[in-house]
């Protein structure tokens, strides 16, 4: 099954990437239906979660 998604593709925010204020390193938006999440460019040892500087 395949889904159409709008064409104004409201699922993304206005920045899609940044930097994680854990450990600086590149980081971006997925964006999804259901919300989205940030992700990191290169997956960091310590394994903790994207977040993104407000």
């Amino acid at each position: 099954m395949y889904i159409t998604f709008p064409a104004g593709d409201d699922y993304r925010p206005a920045i899609e990437t940044g930097r994680c204020v854990h450990c600086a390193g590149l980081i971006r938006w997925v964006a999804c239906p259901t919300g989205g999440w940030w992700a990191h460019e290169r997956h960091p040892v310590d394994g903790h979660d994207a977040e993104a500087d407000a």
